[in-house]
């Protein structure tokens, strides 16, 4: 594809200075779609550590969970059908399927990481013909998206479970041996710290050098690319 390939032999392989572009990253929708997700989130985060903890942070109990329950509906329709149907609409979502190309990408980055090697998989390449991207998103970026499905998923039916415990009681004795209620309760405890774990290194690593530039298009929506008739290779030494 745009004849760029990443293999496991060879160096460096490029035409001259690698060339920029800017081109938009993030569409408005992009953009508003995200701040209102992290809004969502936020706010189910603050109500959910006040009904645990029982910090007073929006009035009584039965205020936090009532706004705990609005924010989670709004969520629930925020983040999948509106968000799917843009991504399939537009066809964006083809920048988020796996492939096997993507396991090789994510053995050099790690092998980076760990400083096994010297150079790094490229990746947000801009076809300034086709005008479109190649590899917009790298393979730990597209892991997580998916990732992060199936943990919204998980964490809205343990939150229903206990929020109607009647209604999955025909479900809990299957899992009565590993604690009914209790294990339903850890698992959204689990989920709860999981995004704020990988939260915490989203916007940690949108942060240095590097991705600076891609950080600064959540905001603005525009990025300065690598372009691709440039680029021969997918290998760039740091």
């Amino acid at each position: 594809m745009l004849g760029l390939r990443l293999s496991f032999g060879g160096g460096l392989k490029v035409e001259g200075k690698i060339k920029e572009v800017e081109v938009v990253r993030h569409t408005l929708f992009d953009r508003v779609h995200h701040w209102v997700h992290v809004s969502l989130m936020l706010t189910l985060g603050l109500t959910g550590i006040q009904i645990y903890y029982g910090f007073n942070l929006f009035g009584g109990f039965e205020i936090a969970r009532a706004i705990h329950m609005l924010a989670a509906i709004l969520l629930a329709i925020w983040y999948l059908p509106v968000q799917f149907y843009y991504l399939i609409a537009t066809g964006e979502i083809r920048d988020f399927l796996l492939s096997f190309d993507d396991i090789r990408f994510q053995f050099y980055a790690v092998g980076n990481f760990m400083k096994l090697f010297r150079f790094y998989p490229v990746y947000s390449i801009y076809d300034t013909m086709r005008r479109q991207y190649f590899r917009k998103y790298n393979a730990g970026q597209k892991f997580l998206f998916w990732l992060d499905l199936v943990a919204v998923l998980l964490i809205g039916l343990t939150g229903i479970a206990m929020y109607w415990p009647d209604f999955f009681a025909g479900f809990l004795p299957l899992i009565g041996w590993a604690g009914g209620l209790a294990l339903i309760r850890s698992i959204h405890f689990f989920l709860f710290w999981y995004f704020i774990a990988t939260t915490a290194v989203h916007v940690y690593l949108g942060m240095i050098p590097v991705n600076w530039e891609h950080f600064k298009s959540i905001f603005t929506g525009k990025s300065r690319e690598k372009a691709k008739p440039a680029i021969t290779s997918l290998r760039k030494r740091r």
